[in-house]
């Protein structure tokens, strides 16, 4: 449930993996969680609800958190960048 308050913006999904040195084996593992974004911002305010997702977003101007394209100038912040690859 922490982990799930921490990253309300993402899904966390049951995902397969496979090891590294695994034998090649099209079974997985086993099955760990993976944070994944929503597709659709509609599906973060309808999990959100609409009051929680302006005391969050709205109240700052924003309107959506994931559907920005590639020329929209945001990038990701380095130290979060930093924590992913550690």
């Amino acid at each position: 449930a922490g982990l799930e308050l921490r990253e309300e913006e993402f899904q966390l999904l049951k995902m397969p993996y496979h090891l590294l040195d695994g034998d090649g084996s099209e079974e997985p593992a086993g099955h760990g969680f993976m944070c994944m974004p929503y597709e659709k911002d509609e599906d973060l305010i309808a999990k959100l609800g609409p009051e929680r997702f302006h005391k969050i977003y709205g109240q700052y101007g924003l309107t959506k958190v994931w559907e920005y394209g590639q020329d929209s100038g945001i990038l990701p912040c380095p130290i979060y960048l930093r924590h992913c690859v550690l």
